[in-house]
């Protein structure tokens, strides 16, 4: 790779990633460039960015941010999936993990820099959008119960005026 290629594939890195980002590496050293491919096309039907990172640029790239927590992780080969959300980003990346047995080395999340164990546990959190539905629901729970508890007095009172008439007539 020529000089002015590094200095490009640095500064597109560098406006490519921001501090929201959640990041994954995986170590790809003993997988075939078949599979990195079918990983490729998973991740991106899936909104995750993948790409094979060469460590040295990598590091290059990362500095002077917050990422350089991750500068530990950059050793042997080395991919990164990229995505805005973290706990969806965890769940593709164990799934491909399982799928592919492409490694998980830690990641980076949230302004802090995550272990192995730390992203498979993230793993196992509800999405975004399933806690969203809980509060929801949790919130919605206790209107139910007032709008049953009402229509039961009401239904009451229809029965009581209801005797009420039969035993006048």
């Amino acid at each position: 790779m020529k000089k002015s290629e590094k200095v490009a594939w640095i500064n597109n890195w560098k406006s490519g990633l921001n501090d929201n980002d959640a990041l994954v590496f995986f170590d790809y050293q003993n997988v075939d460039a078949n599979s990195i491919a079918s990983v490729r096309r998973d991740l991106r039907d899936k909104g995750v960015r993948f790409a094979v990172i060469k460590n040295l640029l990598f590091k290059l790239a990362i500095s002077g941010s917050r990422l350089e927590a991750v500068n530990d992780l950059l050793k042997n080969a080395n991919a990164v999936g990229i995505h805005s959300d973290p706990i969806e980003l965890a769940k593709i990346s164990t799934e491909i993990n399982k799928r592919y047995k492409l490694a998980i080395k830690g990641g980076y999340a949230d302004g802090a820099k995550l272990s192995k164990q730390d992203v498979i546990e993230l793993s196992k959190l509800l999405s975004r959008e399933q806690l969203l539905a809980k509060l929801l629901s949790t919130l919605n729970a206790p209107v139910g119960g007032f709008v049953s508890a009402l229509s039961g007095i009401i239904r009451n009172l229809v029965y009581t005026i209801d005797a009420i008439k039969n035993k006048i007539n």
